[in-house]
This record gives C-alpha cells, sequence and structure tokens, in this order.
C-alpha cells in the first residue's frame, strides 16, 4: 500500500481551512453574490491539494486522496440545491487524479447554478514531491471538459485545453480552446485563446479534436446563415509555429461551406481567402452581405447545390438569396476556385450565375 497523507483540515498564513470554506460558500447559494466566498473555497481547495500532493509518494492512490479531499471539503452539510426540482447542486466539490505521461493531472469542479467551475492543473515529480507547475481556472462560468492534451517539448510542453460551456437549458453555448507553454522550473504562459458559440443539441458526438503539437484540428457545429439548414458542421484548422497560432487551409470542406464561412468572417479575414486581383469587388459584395453592425445576413437561402463549371473544372458556383435585400439584387452568385489538399478561395461575386456553371434544371 502507497503511502498515504492524513488529510487534517488545515489552514496557513490566515487562509481559511477547506472545510470552511465550503460550508461559507454553501450558505451564499441563494445570495446575490457569491462570487467573494466562490474565490474563497477555490484559493482553500488548491492549497489543499498542493498540500497533499507535496507530502505525497510517487505510486500513490490518487483516487483515495481525491476522495479524502472532497469529504474533507463536505464536512460541514451537504450541498445546497437551489430549488426542489433541479438537478444543481451548489457548492459540491469534485477532484480527480490522473496520469497525464510524466505527470499528475489532477481536475476539480465545484457545483454552481447550471453546471460546474472547472479549473485544471499539472504536477511534476520532484525530489521534495510532487509540485505544481500549471494551472488554469476557467473563467468561473459553468463549464465541461472536453480534452486535455499535453504534447511534451522538453521542458516547454504545449498543454491544450478545450472547454464547452453548460449555462442552463439551451443547445447554443460557447465552446472554448486555451493553448499554453508551461513546464516545471518556467512561468506558464497563455498563448491563444479562441471562443466560438457552437451547437450542442445532440452532446459532444459531432465534437472532434486532433492536436500533435504542430497540428490543431477541431470539427464542430455552428449555426448556417441558411435558416432552413439550422446548423452546419465546421472544420478548424491550425498551425503552431513556436509561440503563434495561425488558422491555415482548408478553411470549408467543400464550395458551399466556405461560401458561409467567407460570409460569417470579417474582410480582414475574408480577404485572405480570396484571390488578390478579385479583392475589390468581393470586397463591396463582402460588406453589402454582412449587413449592418457588421453581422452576417441570417436571410441567405442556398439556391440548389453546388455547380462545377464545365471550361474550368477548379471552379464552383454557388448561388444563393437573400430576402432582405431589393428584388433586382436578391440573387447572388459565388464562384470559388478549388485546389490541391483543399485549398478553396473566392474569386468573384455577382447578381447573376455564369452560364458555363449552370446546370439546366
Amino acid at each position: 500500500m502507497a503511502a498515504m497523507l492524513a488529510l487534517a483540515p488545515a489552514a496557513a498564513h490566515g487562509e481559511p481551512s477547506l472545510t470552511a470554506a465550503a460550508a461559507e460558500f454553501r450558505q451564499a447559494c441563494h445570495a446575490a453574490d457569491w462570487m467573494v466566498p466562490r474565490v474563497a473555497l477555490g484559493r482553500a481547495l488548491w492549497q489543499r491539494i498542493d498540500e497533499t500532493l507535496a507530502t505525497a509518494a510517487s505510486d500513490a492512490d490518487f483516487s483515495i486522496l481525491a476522495r479524502r479531499l472532497e469529504t474533507e471539503a463536505a464536512a460541514q452539510g451537504g450541498d445546497c440545491r437551489i430549488a426542489p426540482d433541479t438537478v444543481d447542486r451548489f457548492g459540491r466539490v469534485s477532484v480527480f487524479f490522473g496520469r497525464t505521461g510524466p505527470y499528475v493531472e489532477v481536475r476539480t469542479t465545484l457545483g454552481l447554478v447550471c453546471g460546474n467551475a472547472i479549473a485544471t492543473a499539472l504536477y511534476h515529480r520532484t525530489p521534495n514531491g510532487w509540485r505544481r507547475f500549471w494551472r488554469d481556472m476557467g473563467d468561473g462560468t459553468p463549464s465541461a471538459l472536453l480534452a486535455l492534451r499535453v504534447v511534451e517539448d522538453g521542458d516547454r510542453n504545449l498543454v491544450l485545453v478545450a472547454e464547452r460551456g453548460q449555462w442552463c437549458d439551451t443547445v447554443w453555448q460557447p465552446l472554448r480552446l486555451r493553448l499554453w507553454r508551461a513546464g516545471p522550473g518556467m512561468p506558464p504562459a497563455l498563448l491563444w485563446e479562441r471562443r466560438e458559440y457552437a451547437h450542442w443539441g445532440t452532446g459532444d458526438d459531432r465534437f472532434a479534436l486532433a492536436f500533435d503539437g504542430h497540428r490543431l484540428r477541431v470539427e464542430f457545429d455552428v449555426a448556417s446563415i441558411d435558416a432552413s439548414r439550422g446548423q452546419r458542421h465546421v472544420i478548424r484548422h491550425f498551425s503552431v509555429e513556436g509561440d503563434t497560432v495561425r488558422r491555415r487551409d482548408p478553411v470549408a470542406a467543400g464550395p458551399a461551406e466556405f461560401v458561409e464561412e467567407w460570409l460569417s468572417q470579417p474582410w480582414q479575414a475574408a480577404a485572405d481567402w480570396t484571390e488578390p486581383s478579385a479583392r475589390d469587388g468581393t470586397g463591396r459584395m463582402h460588406a453589402l452581405l454582412r449587413g449592418r453592425g457588421g453581422a452576417p445576413s441570417l436571410s441567405g437561402i442556398f439556391a440548389g447545390a453546388a455547380e462545377r463549371c464545365r471550361h474550368d473544372s477548379s471552379l464552383w458556383q454557388v448561388r444563393m438569396d437573400f430576402a432582405d435585400l431589393s428584388p433586382e439584387r436578391r440573387s447572388v452568385t459565388f464562384l470559388i476556385r478549388a485546389g490541391q489538399g483543399g485549398l478553396l478561395r473566392m474569386t468573384a461575386v455577382r447578381h447573376a450565375p455564369w452560364p458555363d456553371c449552370t446546370i439546366l434544371r
């Protein structure tokens, strides 16, 4: 049996014990301002985790350590139920320990209304026990961890965190991605952060992530400009070059998906996906279709499938109708060039289709 630590409630430097901090937070569950006790509970919890791992053996049974910490946090009564018919457990503390390569991963969840606030940390082994070298506290809102990826690079690891929101009863929740540079003996640095609203109506099964330290690929569902479609599946590719993250091709799975992506981005991004010789004309159309305030029009309807041009098989046209435009401008056709490796570029946008690319119906 691995050497174990007796977990007695402790306080240091005037901080409340974990037991006291948890009790104070639970008492505030019906109060308008529970942020201060929540922060105090998080601070006390991580202090106890640091103390626990500092004296834990390299082969400790981390599941037992987690259960003891949870018991300590719940020592002064149960969780606060927000309402009789809710599953929310305000103040419930959960602790997870796991191995991630040579490191110990620690994840905590703190019960809030509609979900949990989560935090994640990594510890490395030293002659003086396990020491924390990285921690991501999230943004404090109800969230669920989708993925934690650690790519070892000497002492300069890349740590990727993917979370989804859990705010009450809506299928539209933010997807949050954060990339850190972190390792023992160096201060952690947040390199990149991205947030997009995603559709989670079928759970997490439409989400996929792959990361090897150089390339990041993320798949999920977002709102479609075409209301009749509801959602569309998107694929995001990024490259990691040193400490810089850039979006890379392919930016969409096909010509129709590319049109939605092109319209959904501000012109600065859309211009990079437009052939240089076409940027003046397409830029004006992009501004028209984006609408006032920089938001994409929600009235666009696809008029059939993408059509391949006959004289140049690398060209495709995609037709859409925009009901909020005047009748003579309502029909819009996009001409897209498809290259090797999924490369797609906008070549022209106008109010009439190209006859050579039109399928007779």
